[in-house]
């Protein structure tokens, strides 16, 4: 899952997009919200296979087109970015 809030100060956050393939007891969904980026691959979205329409290796290059770093260790935070993965 793919969350990018708009940057600004204050409560509430503006969610910009959002993006996720994920497995809930085997079942696969996707959804989108928001305008794409342009560096999005849209065309993957209508695949046939759910989990094949976001998949990490398209999380990793979306996150370095967003500028954001690649952790070697969840002990490393990155100051205004969350990153969450599991396997499943």
């Amino acid at each position: 899952m793919l969350e990018v809030y708009e940057p600004g100060i204050g409560a509430p956050l503006n969610r910009r997009r959002l993006i996720y393939a994920m497995s809930d007891r085997g079942r696969w969904s996707f959804d989108t919200e928001g305008e794409p980026f342009d560096f999005e691959e849209t065309e993957n979205y209508s695949k046939r296979r759910i989990r094949d329409r976001f998949t990490p290796e398209m999380l990793e290059r979306y996150l370095i087109a967003l500028g954001v770093p690649m952790l070697e260790s969840a002990d490393d935070p990155i100051e205004g970015a969350i990153l969450v993965a599991s396997e499943g």
